[in-house]
Protein backbone atom coordinates (compact mmCIF):
# COMPACT_ATOMS: atom_id res chain seq x y z
CA UNK A 1 0.00 0.00 0.00
CA UNK A 2 1.70 3.52 -0.71
CA UNK A 3 2.37 5.57 2.09
CA UNK A 4 -0.21 8.46 2.14
CA UNK A 5 0.06 10.88 4.44
CA UNK A 6 -3.61 11.79 6.28
CA UNK A 7 -4.42 15.13 6.58
CA UNK A 8 -5.76 16.23 9.60
CA UNK A 9 -6.40 19.61 9.65
CA UNK A 10 -5.58 22.62 6.99
CA UNK A 11 -5.65 26.95 8.23
CA UNK A 12 -4.12 30.19 6.19
CA UNK A 13 -1.32 28.75 8.33
CA UNK A 14 -0.58 25.00 9.66
CA UNK A 15 -1.14 21.55 8.40
CA UNK A 16 -0.96 18.66 10.38
CA UNK A 17 -0.08 15.14 8.60
CA UNK A 18 0.07 10.97 9.73
CA UNK A 19 2.30 9.32 8.42
CA UNK A 20 2.76 6.22 10.29
CA UNK A 21 3.37 7.07 14.27
CA UNK A 22 5.36 10.11 14.09
CA UNK A 23 3.69 13.66 13.03
CA UNK A 24 4.54 16.71 10.86
CA UNK A 25 3.97 19.38 11.38
CA UNK A 26 4.62 22.69 9.22
CA UNK A 27 3.35 25.82 7.84
CA UNK A 28 2.85 27.42 4.28
CA UNK A 29 5.85 26.16 2.35
CA UNK A 30 8.38 28.62 0.69
CA UNK A 31 10.38 27.34 -1.80
CA UNK A 32 13.63 26.66 1.69
CA UNK A 33 11.68 24.62 4.14
CA UNK A 34 13.10 24.57 7.44
CA UNK A 35 12.96 21.32 9.63
CA UNK A 36 13.64 20.94 13.23
CA UNK A 37 13.53 18.20 15.27
CA UNK A 38 14.84 17.03 18.54
CA UNK A 39 17.39 14.00 18.47
CA UNK A 40 15.69 10.74 18.50
CA UNK A 41 18.15 8.07 16.60
CA UNK A 42 17.15 6.16 14.22
CA UNK A 43 14.35 8.70 13.55
CA UNK A 44 15.91 11.84 13.82
CA UNK A 45 19.64 11.82 14.03
CA UNK A 46 22.53 14.67 13.85
CA UNK A 47 22.29 17.21 11.36
CA UNK A 48 24.95 17.38 8.47
CA UNK A 49 25.66 13.40 8.72
CA UNK A 50 25.50 10.83 6.23
CA UNK A 51 22.04 9.76 7.22
CA UNK A 52 20.34 12.21 9.70
CA UNK A 53 17.82 9.47 10.30
CA UNK A 54 14.67 7.18 8.52
CA UNK A 55 12.31 9.87 9.16
CA UNK A 56 14.13 13.37 8.15
CA UNK A 57 15.77 11.70 4.93
CA UNK A 58 12.03 10.34 4.35
CA UNK A 59 11.00 13.69 4.60
CA UNK A 60 13.87 15.63 2.51
CA UNK A 61 13.04 12.91 -0.04
CA UNK A 62 8.89 13.94 -0.49
CA UNK A 63 9.35 17.59 -0.29
CA UNK A 64 12.29 17.68 -2.55
CA UNK A 65 10.41 16.08 -5.13
CA UNK A 66 8.02 18.24 -4.92
CA UNK A 67 10.75 21.20 -5.67
CA UNK A 68 11.78 22.09 -2.40
CA UNK A 69 14.94 22.34 -0.30
CA UNK A 70 14.86 21.11 3.20
CA UNK A 71 17.25 22.44 5.69
CA UNK A 72 17.52 20.29 8.95
CA UNK A 73 18.28 21.82 12.30
CA UNK A 74 18.35 19.68 15.96
CA UNK A 75 16.44 21.71 18.60
CA UNK A 76 14.81 20.97 21.93
CA UNK A 77 10.99 19.14 21.62
CA UNK A 78 9.53 22.37 22.64
CA UNK A 79 11.29 24.80 21.34
CA UNK A 80 10.84 23.11 17.71
CA UNK A 81 6.97 23.97 17.61
CA UNK A 82 7.70 26.86 19.30
CA UNK A 83 9.84 28.06 16.28
CA UNK A 84 6.99 26.73 13.98
CA UNK A 85 4.09 28.14 15.09
CA UNK A 86 6.24 31.71 15.66
CA UNK A 87 7.38 31.32 11.90
CA UNK A 88 11.06 30.76 12.44
CA UNK A 89 10.31 27.48 11.03
CA UNK A 90 8.06 25.65 8.37
CA UNK A 91 8.43 21.56 10.00
CA UNK A 92 8.75 20.24 12.99
CA UNK A 93 9.07 16.42 12.90
CA UNK A 94 8.31 14.36 15.88
CA UNK A 95 5.81 16.47 17.53
CA UNK A 96 2.75 14.28 19.41
CA UNK A 97 -0.97 15.75 19.37
CA UNK A 98 -1.03 16.73 22.84
CA UNK A 99 1.99 19.07 22.64
CA UNK A 100 1.17 20.40 19.15
CA UNK A 101 -2.48 21.39 20.80
CA UNK A 102 -0.87 22.72 23.65
CA UNK A 103 1.13 25.51 21.78
CA UNK A 104 -2.11 26.02 19.14
CA UNK A 105 -0.99 24.19 16.06
CA UNK A 106 -3.88 22.04 15.93
CA UNK A 107 -7.06 21.58 17.75
CA UNK A 108 -9.17 18.73 19.04
CA UNK A 109 -6.94 16.25 18.29
CA UNK A 110 -6.43 13.20 20.42
CA UNK A 111 -3.43 13.54 22.31
CA UNK A 112 -1.10 10.51 22.79
CA UNK A 113 0.38 9.77 25.63
CA UNK A 114 4.15 9.88 27.19
CA UNK A 115 3.78 7.86 30.15
CA UNK A 116 6.49 4.56 29.60
CA UNK A 117 2.80 2.56 29.58
CA UNK A 118 1.77 4.30 26.24
CA UNK A 119 5.18 4.98 24.81
CA UNK A 120 5.61 0.95 24.91
CA UNK A 121 2.26 0.66 22.96
CA UNK A 122 3.31 3.24 20.57
CA UNK A 123 6.53 1.75 19.61
CA UNK A 124 5.19 -1.67 19.31
CA UNK A 125 3.47 -0.93 16.08
CA UNK A 126 6.56 -0.37 14.15
CA UNK A 127 9.40 -2.99 14.14
CA UNK A 128 12.50 -2.90 12.04
CA UNK A 129 14.45 -6.04 11.08
CA UNK A 130 18.40 -4.86 10.14
CA UNK A 131 20.63 -5.61 6.85
CA UNK A 132 23.05 -7.78 9.28
CA UNK A 133 21.30 -9.85 11.60
CA UNK A 134 24.33 -10.37 13.71
CA UNK A 135 23.82 -6.73 15.01
CA UNK A 136 20.34 -7.33 16.08
CA UNK A 137 20.98 -10.82 17.30
CA UNK A 138 22.59 -10.81 21.28
CA UNK A 139 21.11 -13.91 23.21
CA UNK A 140 23.58 -17.37 22.81
CA UNK A 141 20.60 -19.54 21.95
CA UNK A 142 16.96 -18.59 19.47
CA UNK A 143 14.74 -18.76 21.98
CA UNK A 144 16.12 -16.47 24.17
CA UNK A 145 16.91 -14.02 21.73
CA UNK A 146 13.56 -13.27 19.97
CA UNK A 147 11.89 -13.42 24.23
CA UNK A 148 14.46 -10.34 25.03
CA UNK A 149 11.93 -7.88 23.76
CA UNK A 150 9.18 -9.16 25.52
CA UNK A 151 10.33 -10.05 28.69
CA UNK A 152 11.70 -6.35 29.22
CA UNK A 153 7.97 -5.10 28.37
CA UNK A 154 6.91 -7.48 31.77
CA UNK A 155 4.65 -9.86 29.33
CA UNK A 156 3.87 -13.45 30.70
CA UNK A 157 5.83 -16.67 30.53
CA UNK A 158 2.83 -18.27 28.85
CA UNK A 159 2.63 -15.52 26.28
CA UNK A 160 6.03 -15.17 25.09
CA UNK A 161 5.66 -19.34 24.29
CA UNK A 162 2.95 -18.77 22.37
CA UNK A 163 4.16 -15.18 20.30
CA UNK A 164 7.18 -17.10 20.02
CA UNK A 165 5.97 -20.31 18.66
CA UNK A 166 3.80 -18.35 15.90
CA UNK A 167 6.42 -16.09 15.12
CA UNK A 168 8.36 -19.07 14.07
CA UNK A 169 6.07 -20.45 12.24
CA UNK A 170 5.74 -17.86 9.56
CA UNK A 171 9.31 -17.69 9.14
CA UNK A 172 9.56 -21.31 8.96
CA UNK A 173 12.05 -21.66 11.76
CA UNK A 174 10.33 -23.62 14.37
CA UNK A 175 13.38 -26.35 14.20
CA UNK A 176 15.64 -23.64 15.01
CA UNK A 177 13.88 -23.10 18.62
CA UNK A 178 16.57 -24.32 20.43
CA UNK A 179 19.54 -24.11 18.30
CA UNK A 180 22.61 -22.55 20.02
CA UNK A 181 22.81 -18.99 17.99
CA UNK A 182 26.65 -19.49 16.52
CA UNK A 183 25.29 -22.14 14.46
CA UNK A 184 22.93 -20.94 12.27
CA UNK A 185 23.63 -19.82 9.04
CA UNK A 186 23.24 -16.15 7.65
CA UNK A 187 19.64 -17.30 6.26
CA UNK A 188 18.98 -18.74 9.35
CA UNK A 189 19.75 -15.74 11.64
CA UNK A 190 18.04 -13.70 9.41
CA UNK A 191 14.81 -15.48 9.78
CA UNK A 192 15.03 -15.33 13.98
CA UNK A 193 16.07 -11.68 13.25
CA UNK A 194 12.26 -11.37 11.59
CA UNK A 195 10.78 -13.29 14.02
CA UNK A 196 12.54 -11.48 16.95
CA UNK A 197 10.67 -8.55 15.34
CA UNK A 198 7.46 -10.15 14.67
CA UNK A 199 6.82 -10.93 18.17
CA UNK A 200 6.34 -7.57 19.28
CA UNK A 201 2.86 -7.65 17.01
CA UNK A 202 3.48 -4.60 14.89
CA UNK A 203 1.40 -3.24 13.00
CA UNK A 204 4.30 -2.53 9.98
CA UNK A 205 7.12 -4.40 9.60
CA UNK A 206 10.44 -2.37 8.23
CA UNK A 207 13.07 -4.95 6.82
CA UNK A 208 16.18 -3.22 5.37
CA UNK A 209 17.80 -5.94 1.95
CA UNK A 210 16.08 -8.54 3.33
CA UNK A 211 18.06 -11.49 0.30
CA UNK A 212 21.30 -9.86 0.91
CA UNK A 213 23.67 -12.45 1.59
CA UNK A 214 20.88 -15.46 0.61
CA UNK A 215 21.48 -17.83 -1.82
CA UNK A 216 19.05 -19.02 -4.56
CA UNK A 217 16.68 -21.08 -2.15
CA UNK A 218 17.06 -18.51 1.18
CA UNK A 219 16.25 -15.87 -1.28
CA UNK A 220 12.48 -18.36 -2.58
CA UNK A 221 12.60 -18.56 0.87
CA UNK A 222 12.36 -15.06 2.14
CA UNK A 223 10.17 -14.27 -0.40
CA UNK A 224 7.49 -16.90 0.63
CA UNK A 225 8.07 -15.74 4.30
CA UNK A 226 7.65 -12.35 3.43
CA UNK A 227 4.37 -13.14 1.49
CA UNK A 228 2.94 -15.19 4.54
CA UNK A 229 3.55 -11.96 6.80
CA UNK A 230 1.51 -9.90 4.77
CA UNK A 231 -0.97 -12.59 4.70
CA UNK A 232 -1.55 -12.12 8.39
CA UNK A 233 -2.25 -8.48 8.72
CA UNK A 234 0.66 -6.58 8.97
CA UNK A 235 2.08 -4.10 6.98
CA UNK A 236 5.56 -4.99 5.34
CA UNK A 237 7.86 -2.05 4.13
CA UNK A 238 10.98 -2.60 2.29
CA UNK A 239 13.98 -1.55 1.66
CA UNK A 240 16.25 -3.61 -1.21
CA UNK A 241 18.49 -2.97 -4.40
CA UNK A 242 17.25 -6.92 -5.29
CA UNK A 243 14.76 -5.45 -8.08
CA UNK A 244 13.60 -8.44 -9.20
CA UNK A 245 12.86 -9.50 -5.73
CA UNK A 246 10.90 -5.81 -5.26
CA UNK A 247 8.87 -6.54 -8.49
CA UNK A 248 7.61 -10.09 -6.96
CA UNK A 249 6.88 -9.32 -3.80
CA UNK A 250 5.94 -4.92 -3.67
CA UNK A 251 2.82 -3.53 -4.56
CA UNK A 252 3.55 -0.18 -4.23
CA UNK A 253 7.50 1.47 -4.91
CA UNK A 254 9.08 4.33 -4.06
CA UNK A 255 12.74 4.88 -6.42
CA UNK A 256 14.94 6.90 -3.94
CA UNK A 257 18.48 8.04 -5.06
CA UNK A 258 21.28 10.38 -3.36
CA UNK A 259 18.14 11.17 -0.45
CA UNK A 260 15.43 12.61 -3.28
CA UNK A 261 12.65 10.83 -4.29
CA UNK A 262 12.50 10.18 -8.30
CA UNK A 263 9.38 8.12 -8.98
CA UNK A 264 6.50 6.63 -6.97
CA UNK A 265 3.80 4.18 -8.18
CA UNK A 266 2.57 0.50 -9.14
CA UNK A 267 5.01 -2.00 -10.05
CA UNK A 268 3.80 -1.09 -13.90
CA UNK A 269 4.16 2.35 -13.32
CA UNK A 270 8.06 2.66 -11.88
CA UNK A 271 9.68 -0.40 -13.97
CA UNK A 272 8.08 0.77 -17.24
CA UNK A 273 10.48 4.20 -16.94
CA UNK A 274 14.02 2.76 -17.55
CA UNK A 275 15.65 6.36 -18.34
CA UNK A 276 14.40 6.83 -14.48
CA UNK A 277 15.67 3.54 -13.31
CA UNK A 278 19.15 4.43 -14.92
CA UNK A 279 19.27 7.68 -13.65
CA UNK A 280 18.35 5.46 -9.51
CA UNK A 281 21.81 3.31 -10.97
CA UNK A 282 18.98 0.66 -11.15
CA UNK A 283 18.09 -2.06 -13.97
CA UNK A 284 14.59 -3.22 -14.95
CA UNK A 285 13.44 -6.74 -13.61
CA UNK A 286 13.61 -9.02 -16.07
CA UNK A 287 10.08 -10.44 -16.31
CA UNK A 288 9.79 -6.15 -17.86
CA UNK A 289 12.75 -6.40 -20.24
CA UNK A 290 10.99 -9.66 -21.41
CA UNK A 291 7.37 -7.74 -21.55
CA UNK A 292 9.34 -4.16 -23.64
CA UNK A 293 12.46 -5.78 -25.44
CA UNK A 294 10.57 -8.68 -26.71
CA UNK A 295 6.82 -7.94 -26.97
CA UNK A 296 5.72 -10.96 -23.73
CA UNK A 297 2.96 -10.16 -21.70
CA UNK A 298 3.55 -8.24 -18.57
CA UNK A 299 3.60 -11.46 -15.79
CA UNK A 300 3.37 -10.98 -12.35
CA UNK A 301 5.91 -13.19 -11.06
CA UNK A 302 8.54 -16.05 -12.69
CA UNK A 303 5.74 -18.73 -11.65
CA UNK A 304 3.02 -17.13 -14.09
CA UNK A 305 5.43 -16.69 -16.29
CA UNK A 306 6.60 -20.05 -16.31
CA UNK A 307 3.03 -21.44 -15.95
CA UNK A 308 2.09 -19.62 -19.41
CA UNK A 309 5.10 -20.84 -21.29
CA UNK A 310 4.24 -24.39 -20.31
CA UNK A 311 1.17 -23.64 -21.63
CA UNK A 312 2.15 -22.87 -24.80
CA UNK A 313 5.18 -25.31 -25.28
CA UNK A 314 1.97 -28.28 -24.31
CA UNK A 315 -0.58 -26.64 -26.69
CA UNK A 316 2.43 -26.74 -29.59
CA UNK A 317 3.10 -30.19 -29.28
CA UNK A 318 -0.47 -31.22 -29.35
CA UNK A 319 -0.87 -29.36 -32.42
CA UNK A 320 2.06 -31.25 -33.65
CA UNK A 321 1.02 -34.33 -33.05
Amino acid sequence: MPLNPLKIQKSHKFLLVVLTTPFLVYAEQPKVLTLVADTYCPYNCTAGAKSEGILVDLTRAVFEAKGYEIRYKVVPWTRALKMVKEGQADIALGSPPEEAVQHGLIKGSQPIGYGKKDLRALRQRVSMVFQDPDQQIFYTDVESDIAFALRNLGMSEAVIASRIEQALALVDGTALKTMPVQYLSHGQKKRVAIAGALVLEADMLLLDEPTAGLDPAGRSQMMALIRRISESGRRVVVSSHDIDFIYEVCDYLYVLSKGHLLAEGTRREVFLQPDMLSRAGLVQPWLVRLHQELGYPLYESEQAFFDSARHAHGKQHKEAV
